[in-house]
């Protein structure tokens, strides 16, 4: 069946080392590896994150900005936030490969994964992937 497949498509003519080439590229392709994620390092955090301003959405689609600060010096510093109509104040911080915030009444901390030039998935301790991105801009950076 496959045989006559290939012949009426015309992929008889292909050779068969070709064709296995192929299908083992796609194979590597398509397995676990490929959609492994990388994480930011703390020296990648500091880089991207502190003094930007970042918009995004809340799991139940509120949006919102948040600017943060530059470090101080020991991966810390602060963020101002417009949650809807809101504003709120808070502290971050880079722990072992984590961006964490603290907005007072506890913390949170995330894995992050660069998805594009602007963009940022976090992930949860437990290694979920929050709904929405993180849309990044920095003033040294145009568009």
């Amino acid at each position: 069946m496959i045989s006559r497949f290939l012949h009426q498509t015309g992929f008889a003519l292909v050779p068969k080392v070709l064709l296995a080439s192929c299908a083992a590229v796609f194979l590597c392709l398509s397995g676990p590896g490929a959609s492994a994620q990388t994480f930011l390092s703390n020296s990648e955090l500091l880089e991207i994150i502190p003094g930007s301003t970042i918009y995004s959405k809340a799991d139940r689609g509120t949006p919102w900005a948040q600017v943060y600060s530059e470090a101080d010096g020991r991966m810390k510093g602060t963020v101002r936030s417009i949650f809807g109509k809101r504003r709120y104040y808070a502290k971050w911080f880079v722990r072992e490969g984590h961006w964490c915030e603290n907005w007072g009444v506890g913390e949170a901390c995330w894995r992050i994964e660069k998805v594009g030039f602007s963009s940022l998935r976090l992930y949860n301790r437990n290694g979920k992937p929050r709904p929405h991105l993180w849309n990044l801009k920095r003033p040294d950076i145009t568009g």
